[in-house]
């Protein structure tokens, strides 16, 4: 999956995309992210961004779809695969595809200045064979419901947890309020992104309660 993210217009919305990379992770697909609209952010921001993403274990890959940036580094990974393109409206999946297939393919929009929020363009998925693979746009979302994934599966979800799963005191630990928990004594010493985790246990706590995001 390229999880396709506008960097700026609209702003990167990181729970969002924490919930993007939460849904593949339990549905067992690999994850890029894929930054849109380079151009409107400096070379410092970019920088950070990219720590930020690869220290929770997800490739970054930065584009600008209209002008054709970086498109040719996406191409050469869809070859042989199945790839979705998932994201926000106004993130500029559309548009990626039509510079990846050199043709309009898919209708574009333009993001609304009072919304701060793309218009939903793409109302259908389809499989399109590009580079010896295919790829499938997506409607945009503003929000994503994970509810439906099992208490016990979600810290799977979080690569920045792999190290740390099995070292906790209690076998089956949540990572929530249980003692001697390996992930939190991570999140302390700073080897785990404290908002990483906060917003983990705010999906955990959705999930106990069955209440929709």
């Amino acid at each position: 999956a390229f999880v396709v993210f506008a960097i700026k217009n609209p702003d990167l919305n990181f729970d969002l995309l924490n919930r993007f990379l939460v849904l593949c992770e339990s549905n067992n697909i690999k994850a890029i992210v894929a930054l849109n609209k380079i151009d409107l952010v400096s070379e410092e921001e970019k920088r950070e961004l990219k720590e930020k993403i690869n220290a929770i274990g997800y490739e970054v890959l930065f584009i600008n779809a209209k002008e054709g940036i970086g498109v040719d580094d996406l191409k050469n990974r869809l070859q042989g695969n199945v790839t979705v393109l998932c994201g926000p409206s106004g993130a500029g999946k559309s548009t990626l595809i039509n510079t990846l297939t050199d043709r309009l393919h898919m209708e574009t929009g333009e993001v609304s200045e009072k919304i701060g929020r793309g218009r939903h363009t793409t109302r259908h998925s389809e499989l399109i064979e590009v580079s010896d693979g295919y790829i499938v746009d997506t409607p945009g979302f503003s929000t994503l419901d994970v509810t439906f994934i099992d208490k016990e599966e979600l810290r799977y979800c979080f690569p920045d947890f792999d190290h740390y799963n099995n070292e906790c005191k209690y076998r089956g630990c949540l990572h929530y309020k249980e003692p001697g928990c390996a992930v939190k004594e991570a999140v302390e010493e700073g080897k785990i992104n404290k908002y990483r985790y906060e917003f983990y246990i705010r999906t955990l706590e959705e999930i106990l309660k069955g209440r929709k995001y």
